[in-house]
């Protein structure tokens, strides 16, 4: 629906009034701008749907209109689960974050989601970020603290460099001492790779997450030093585990983690090399610690099955294959061709590149 339709609006209003009840998912247009009108149309129609369990709000990245109406509706929705706040013309692909020209507190983005934490917290389980505006502080810890059944979350960018120290400190969130949290999926994101894999093994997001996924998150000043020991305890792990766009330490480090079934994607050469030696031990450790404990099922690129993609890799990278096949068998892990191209960064024409 449209917040701005009064023609079909106007027809709808008496179907929503016999059928609203029946009403279980609901998407939002947003009017960019507009200014606080409490009298439109659809917001007198939102008391006829109280079922509503699954709530899309599409909007402009950067509106700074309050949306009173909605914001004061949120709490006609007692059965309200999951939230997704989505930027109009949003696309995956995107690769270097925009710089807000807007101060954050100042957006509907921050206003609304505030107001979804406040109102429905302790019983939201997904709540999916599609736009690319950061988190503020204040917001992340009411989530992180207030959402002990939250199961899943999406971050595209939100957690920015002003947000990294407060999302990386070890604080168990609300979801993992309830064991409810069961995926997690970062596009983009200031993630310090070192620094997430010790919350995942101190148990900060629950025992065992299901489904996690990283895509081209971290930065060029990450500090490949702060990356936890290879004793440490482990109290958590995950199911599946997807990594897109990394280099060699990244996947070292990701390697602590306990994981049954991991894909890989567009990583950098050197470590698509190292990966059979990582599969056997710890690089420069060692150690007989063998990498992603409990691997059951590694997952690559399908374009590795094209001789092409083998012509433009070179024969180190063959010869690595080569090798990770025999470390396969060695562990019994099964290895395939199928890993799930992501849409992000999809004019890459090869998946491995140096």
């Amino acid at each position: 629906m449209k917040e701005v339709d009064p023609e079909r609006h106007h027809h709808l209003a008496k179907s929503v009034q016999r059928l609203g009840q029946f009403v279980h998912s609901l998407t939002l247009h947003l009017e960019n701008g507009l200014a606080d009108s409490e009298d439109l149309p659809v917001y007198d129609m939102l008391p006829y749907i109280p079922n509503v369990r699954s709530l899309t709000v599409v909007h402009e990245r950067e509106d700074c209109a309050p949306h009173t109406a909605l914001q004061r509706a949120i709490d006609k929705f007692p059965q309200l689960e999951n939230v997704t706040m989505r930027e109009k013309n949003y696309d995956d692909s995107f690769d270097l974050l925009p710089t807000p020209s807007v101060e954050v507190t100042t957006t509907f983005f921050h206003h609304f989601l505030r107001t979804v934490l406040e109102t429905h917290a302790s019983h939201i389980k997904s709540l999916r970020f599609c736009t690319l505006l950061p988190l503020q502080r204040s917001v992340y810890i009411k989530m992180r603290d207030e959402t002990p059944n939250l199961r899943l979350v999406t971050f595209a960018g939100n957690i920015d460099e002003a947000l990294e120290n407060e999302f990386e400190a070890p604080i168990p969130w609300a979801s993992g001492k309830t064991s409810s949290l069961k995926a997690l999926t970062f596009l983009n994101c200031h993630l310090h790779h070192g620094r997430f894999a010790r919350n995942v093994l101190r148990g900060v997001y629950g025992t065992r997450l299901e489904i996690a996924t990283l895509m081209a998150c971290g930065t060029k000043d990450d500090n490949m030093l702060d990356i936890p020991p290879t004793s440490t305890p482990v109290y958590g792990s995950i199911d599946s585990m997807q990594l897109n766009h990394f280099d060699l330490w990244e996947l070292s480090t990701m390697s602590l983690i306990p994981v049954r079934d991991l894909s890989l994607t567009r990583a950098h050469a050197q470590a698509f090399v190292e990966l059979p030696a990582l599969l056997k031990g710890l690089p420069n450790t060692g150690s007989p610690y063998s990498g992603f404990r409990g691997l059951e099922r590694l997952r690559l690129s399908p374009m590795l099955s094209s001789e092409d993609t083998w012509r433009r890799l070179g024969e180190e990278t063959r010869q690595a294959y080569e090798e990770l096949k025999v470390a396969c068998v060695q562990r019994g892990i099964e290895l395939s061709l199928d890993a799930v191209e992501s849409t992000s960064f999809h004019d890459q024409i090869c998946m491995y590149i140096g």
